[in-house]
């Protein structure tokens, strides 16, 4: 393996870990402990995939699409109540689809 693919893999999958320790133990607003945890896994396993397949587009949108899902669960969030009068939030709702929105981007990447 090159010297550079090498590099690659380890900047994205650095950048990788700090967001979701960032989200997970410093930005702790969102007050969900486990649910990143729960998107980290997956996009590993994309990230894993897109070294294997050497497809940079998919590693950059699965990279970028954990903090950036985060960064829109954070700004576009709201409160509401259930049918039970308990308080909910849809943090978790937005994070996991603007993730997963841009792991599809990245896969669209792969075929272009």
């Amino acid at each position: 393996m090159k010297k550079s693919n090498l590099l690659w893999i380890a900047v994205s999958l650095a950048f990788y870990s700090v967001s979701y320790l960032l989200c997970r133990y410093v930005f702790d607003s969102h007050g969900m402990s486990q649910f990143p945890l729960m998107l980290f896994v997956p996009g590993l396993v994309v990230l894993l995939v897109s070294y294997a397949l050497k497809k940079r587009g998919l590693t950059v949108m699965t990279s970028a699409g954990y903090i950036a899902g985060f960064a829109l669960a954070m700004a576009f969030n709201s409160d509401s109540f259930d049918e039970g009068g308990g308080l909910i939030n849809n943090a978790w709702a937005i994070w996991a689809m603007g993730f997963i929105v841009s792991i599809v981007i990245g896969l669209l990447l792969m075929l272009f």
